[in-house]
């Protein structure tokens, strides 16, 4: 039934957003996948605005950061922030099929991801070797962000 209302959510977005800004937990966000590589990435959504500040290669698109293994060649994780410029409008426009984004309450994401192992400061939701976390703080969602480990 989730998948089902999944869908008719996906229906209901205009043309575009979907592929542009939605966030299939474990899976993508937007039209970068977990495990693709750095040239598959550059060819779908173009080269990075900038170069994130930690250690490991970490590409900025907005309020999308890609990042990639140490040698900078497969997709290690995706995650929605508002920094590096990015605003939190800009953060919220990624959203998964549930409506689920930065700034939508810890309650909200408990109720739709009820199988989601939560806590005061995130809640995490792993199927397989991916997890995605909902990062909180103050009741909300501040960061979103989807891993393969």
């Amino acid at each position: 039934m989730r998948t089902l209302l999944a869908l008719i959510a996906l229906a209901a977005l205009p043309h575009g957003v979907a592929s542009k800004y939605l966030i299939v937990p474990g899976h993508s966000v937007g039209r970068v996948t977990l495990g693709e590589s750095t040239p598959e990435v550059i060819a779908t959504i173009g080269r990075p605005g900038r170069l994130g500040p930690y250690a490991g290669p970490e590409w900025i698109y907005g309020a999308l950061q890609v990042d990639t293994d140490v040698r900078g060649l497969i997709v290690t994780g995706l995650e929605i922030v508002a920094q590096y410029g990015a605003t939190p409008a800009q953060a919220a426009m990624y959203q998964t099929a549930s409506g689920i984004h930065v700034g939508s309450a810890a309650s909200a994401v408990r109720e739709a991801y009820p199988d989601a192992q939560c806590n005061t400061k995130r809640c995490a939701l792993t199927r397989g070797t991916r997890t995605t976390w909902f990062y909180l703080a103050s009741g909300r969602v501040r960061e979103i962000y989807l891993a393969n480990h």
